[in-house]
């Protein structure tokens, strides 16, 4: 992460891959267009993500998703604001439980 940091980037150590960046804003011109955009917070809609997840046409979906357990993650492009648990959560949980939920939703064994 000290790479990520100083260079802005991190490449892989066997290739000139670039495997992760630092991008500028507004993110929101990195979206694909159409696409569904929701935030995750203990305070907002309480959805069960595997219910919510399946009836979602097959089009592109953003989750912006911070420190659950500290509050929502604020976004200004964020459509709506979803609990995937009535506690606070870590952000890995969270991102855990949307994966889950898509790799259920297409069949990803």
């Amino acid at each position: 992460m000290v790479q990520l940091l100083y260079k802005l980037k991190i490449r892989s150590t066997d290739s000139s891959e670039v495997l992760l960046k630092v991008i500028k804003n507004p993110v929101t011109q990195y979206f694909p267009a159409g696409a569904h955009k929701f935030g995750t917070s203990v305070t907002g809609e309480l959805v069960n993500i595997n219910e919510f997840a399946e009836p979602l046409p097959d089009e592109p979906v953003v989750f912006a998703v911070g420190a659950h357990a500290h509050g929502p993650a604020h976004a200004d492009w964020v459509e709506k604001t979803l609990a995937l648990s009535q506690y606070g959560c870590s952000a890995s949980v969270i991102l855990g439980r949307i994966m889950n939920a898509f790799e259920a939703k297409w069949n990803i064994l």
